[in-house]
């Protein structure tokens, strides 16, 4: 019997929650699948294995401009369909899901949509896809419930096409190496970020490319007046478009000392495993992979109530405390601060004065981390997978 060929559509495998999710499925899936990545540019750094390597669309000059890029990308793409005829292509970007969306019909393959993230009104591209998949596509895969929910009441799409699949994280890998006898800040790698662990100051941590829709602003706001209650350090890992704002604000504020930038960091663990407090500040989040590693490493966690991951996988607070979702807005360096991060900053107290409830979420978190292992995930995908190839 032949193996069934399954097409992973994906932007790039540069660093990223989709990246890393592509990267499990393509190795852990089922062996009946003869599994291939489709990247749309090969011009980017791998750095997530795919078993066989993946597939660009567009290995031209990086300084083309777009318009040639889209063109040649898509030229090739439907040279690589028809040549391989892959039974199923799931994809799981906004642009690759409009790829696949409004080629899968002429191209005579099953179509299986992923979603990841909130639709904002700013995202077109979103938006657009969260439309067609009313009328086009086999079945849509969406990372939590609440991501459902509102792609059935605000766009309308049935629910009986929507899978909800959570995000497969490789947890054993966490789980396996907590060890709490150890001295946690001696795992921090050799470098100069061991320096700022070396500390008896508490640790709070950050993990996200600093964006928008991160809102770690937020967090330096609410860490500036921790510090006149409770001294300690923040860090934040990951390096995006918002970065040197952040960057200025710690200047506005002299606290550049007990704040570090650490850039990308490729694995979390240590540095998760050696801080006090995990604090997610997003303003939005379709699941939120890092809160699961920070479960897994015992790592208590204060979350932003934000749609729609922290809530499902801190199950409403037992795992982890969830405070009001913080707002779009950047205020005023020196204005007073929110209400919502004056419930943040009160929770993250909370937790720093508490060890006894810091020992009990971290022993919760890591036994809820078990849920989100890759096996789980991969199954409920190869169920969809067949149920979608089923279908006349």
């Amino acid at each position: 019997m032949p193996q069934i060929k399954i097409f992973l559509l994906i932007n790039s495998l540069s660093h990223g929650g989709t990246e890393q999710i592509i990267s499990t499925l393509s190795t852990q899936l089922s062996q009946d699948f003869d599994i291939q990545v489709v990247t749309l540019s090969g011009n980017g750094e791998v750095h997530y294995d795919t078993g066989k390597p993946p597939i660009p669309l567009y290995v031209g000059k990086k300084d083309a401009s777009k318009i040639k890029k889209l063109i040649v990308s898509f030229i090739r793409y439907i040279q690589i369909i028809i040549k391989e005829r892959p039974d199923v292509i799931l994809s799981s970007h906004p642009e690759t899901n409009l790829l696949n969306l409004t080629t899968y019909k002429f191209l005579g393959v099953k179509a299986i949509i992923s979603i990841h993230e909130y639709p904002y009104q700013e995202f077109p591209v979103r938006r657009a896809v969260a439309r067609l998949v009313r009328y086009i596509g086999d079945c849509v895969v969406v990372v939590s419930s609440g991501l459902k929910d509102l792609l059935c009441t605000e766009f309308l799409v049935n629910s009986e096409m929507i899978t909800v699949i959570y995000n497969p994280v490789e947890v054993n890998r966490f789980i396996s190496s907590t060890n709490f006898t150890e001295t946690p800040r001696q795992l921090i790698p050799a470098t100069s970020h061991a320096t700022f662990f070396n500390t008896e100051k508490h640790i709070l941590i950050n993990i996200g490319n600093p964006s928008h829709v991160k809102g770690q602003w937020h967090l330096i706001r609410i860490f500036r007046e921790l510090q006149k209650t409770h001294p300690s350090k923040l860090i934040i890992c990951g390096d995006g478009s918002l970065s040197d704002y952040l960057k200025d604000m710690v200047s506005h504020y002299d606290l550049g000392k007990d704040v570090l930038f650490s850039g990308k960091v490729d694995d979390v663990q240590p540095y998760l495993r050696s801080s006090d407090v995990f604090v997610l500040s997003s303003l939005s989040e379709g699941f939120g992979i890092v809160l699961v590693e920070a479960l897994a490493c015992g790592c208590p966690i204060v979350a932003s109530d934000c749609p729609f991951g922290p809530r499902e996988i801190l199950e409403n607070g037992k795992n982890g405390l969830l405070c009001t979702a913080q707002t779009d807005e950047y205020p005023d360096f020196d204005a007073p601060l929110t209400d919502s991060e004056k419930d943040m900053l009160e929770k993250i107290t909370l937790l720093l004065e508490n060890p006894e409830l810091r020992k009990s979420l971290s022993e919760n978190g890591i036994e809820r981390a078990k849920d989100f292992r890759p096996e789980i995930a991969c199954k409920k995908y190869e169920d969809v997978i067949h149920a979608v190839l089923s279908e006349k």
